[in-house]
């Protein structure tokens, strides 16, 4: 099964609390805060179902989202025609990022990162980022914490249900290395009332905060600030995801 394939047809209805319009809001106002008043073309990495490329798109920036999922990619084109708007999606594995030029500014969104569990991975893909991001450009990622990895998500088990659908997503137990294997079991309601499971597998990696700031520094980005989940503080000792900002450096 391709990645994200079943999850894509509820994907916008299991992440109602995600409040893309705060975050988009949030996530603007550290732009600002790092000298990127106006961003004219960005690009959304792993944009999913486009939750952030609407957001954006209705504020005015011109955007290319990619992603590796087929099915997100569409449920994104489709809610972006509904509301009459257009931006180019273009499918590709973030690791192997190939645009047609440069951007002028880069997100990262909703751990996104995290699912590269190996570290020549994430590598590779900050550097595709910074080979396609003008000097000055602002590169914004956010990441799930090692806290939250151990702590939080570590042999836990939640359910989502939405009109049609239930998804129960499993976490095994956090291995040393910060890694947690997820599992998505999503059962839909057919015609005659009964349901249709499917099942999807996937992993997310934690990283020491160090790992981020000596790849970045190594792809020809300063950090510019790490901050805690929707503020503007460093994180916390507790924190769950937090926020990096980074500027691409001229070579």
């Amino acid at each position: 099964m391709r990645p994200y394939s079943a999850l894509a047809r509820y994907y916008s209805k299991f992440t109602e609390n995600v409040e893309y319009k705060k975050r988009t809001d949030y996530i603007l106002e550290l732009m600002r805060r790092h000298g990127c008043n106006e961003p004219q073309l960005l690009l959304d990495l792993a944009c999913g179902a486009g939750g952030f490329s609407l957001e954006l798109a209705e504020r005015g920036v011109d955007v290319i989202g990619v992603d590796i999922s087929e099915e997100m990619l569409a449920a994104a084109q489709t809610e972006m025609y509904s509301r009459g708007l257009h931006t180019m999606f273009i499918k590709q594995d973030m690791r192997e990022l190939d645009l047609y030029g440069t951007v002028d500014t880069a997100i990262c969104m909703l751990d996104s990162l995290n699912h590269i569990t190996d570290i020549g991975g994430l590598k590779r893909t900050i550097e595709r980022v910074s080979l396609f991001l003008e000097p000055g450009g602002i590169f914004i990622f956010d990441v799930n914490t090692l806290y939250k990895h151990r702590e939080v998500l570590s042999g836990s088990c939640y359910v989502y249900e939405c009109d049609g659908a239930v998804c129960v997503w499993s976490n095994s137990e956090c291995s040393s290395d910060g890694t947690v294997n997820i599992s998505l079991d999503i059962f839909e309601e057919t015609a005659n009332g009964l349901y249709s499971r499917s099942t999807e597998n996937f992993s997310e990696r934690a990283y020491d905060v160090t790992a981020f700031q000596e790849i970045l520094a190594d792809s020809g980005f300063k950090v510019c600030g790490i901050y805690g989940d929707m503020s503007f503080d460093k994180p916390c000792a507790v924190e769950e995801r937090m926020y990096f900002v980074a500027e691409r450096l001229s070579q």
